[in-house]
């Protein structure tokens, strides 16, 4: 939804939702208990988000990751790394992309996408980090 440029993300996910009576999904349980949604809201609502402008979040040996970054303030220049994790938090590859600059106001900038190499099948981790 922010990188379409929408100004919300959780109109039913609200603490007794916007449709209240069918749509009743709270970002906490009912025993106080952050949910998903509840980390979701807080990384999504960051001044500054990277992540991929492919919104699977299973790929497959033949995908390309596409990295986008998503921007609200100041201009502002930063850099990116995107990291291929194993599963026990093992790097296996890092693509670095150095002095983006950001625009004021809000804006998104894509990167240029790459293809990860996987040396094994399994599962991996992918890491988006705004240095």
């Amino acid at each position: 939804m922010r990188y379409l440029d929408y100004d919300g993300f959780s109109w039913c996910c609200l603490h007794g939702g916007a449709n209240s009576v069918t749509y009743k999904k709270p970002l906490i349980d009912f025993l106080g208990h952050a949910k998903l949604a509840y980390w979701v809201n807080r990384m999504v609502l960051q001044p500054t988000l990277a992540g991929s402008h492919n919104v699977d979040v299973v790929y497959g040996p033949d995908d390309v990751l596409e990295p986008v970054i998503m921007h609200l303030g100041e201009d502002n220049t930063v850099s990116l790394d995107v990291i291929v994790k194993d599963m026990e938090g093992k790097e296996i590859q890092r693509k670095s992309y150095d002095g983006i600059p950001l625009k004021a106001g809000r804006n998104t900038v894509e990167l240029e996408a790459f293809k990860p190499t996987f040396p094994n099948g399994g599962h991996y981790v992918i890491e988006y980090v705004i240095r």
